[in-house]
């Protein structure tokens, strides 16, 4: 593979959503799998109280039936308060979406049913309508 066609960037994801946002650029898929948590001197960034926001810079930068794969190994939510970061972000968009597909850790992880925190890998592929 040539990665000399492929653009990269060095920047913050926000940093080059606000960019993307500005000049207009926009994607067929989106991959968004940020850390559960990080720190950097600009800002600080918590799955379970910014991935709704970062799903709405998302969506603008996102093209009609383009997919946004969400994924998160956060283990402080589990998939329904996921799928609820999901609709939020949508509705805050006033943008429609499917669910297309969702992934969890391969069956050679097992999580026991008193220990849900432990299944914390959850994958969404969203079509953005």
């Amino acid at each position: 593979m040539k990665l000399h066609y492929y653009p990269s960037f060095i920047l913050s994801i926000f940093d080059y959503f606000k960019t993307a946002i500005k000049t207009k650029k926009s994607f067929d898929m989106v991959v968004l799998d940020p850390p559960s948590f990080a720190r950097s001197k600009k800002r600080t960034f918590s799955a379970a109280k910014d991935y709704t926001s970062l799903l709405e810079d998302a969506i603008k930068v996102t093209n009609k039936n383009g997919i946004i794969v969400a994924s998160t190994n956060c283990s402080k939510f589990g998939i329904m308060m996921f799928r609820d970061f999901i609709s939020k972000a949508f509705k805050n968009s006033n943008q429609k979406y499917k669910l297309e597909k969702t992934f969890f850790l391969p069956k050679d992880f097992r999580v026991k049913d008193e220990y849900q925190e432990n299944s914390y890998l959850k994958v969404v592929f969203i079509r953005v309508m």
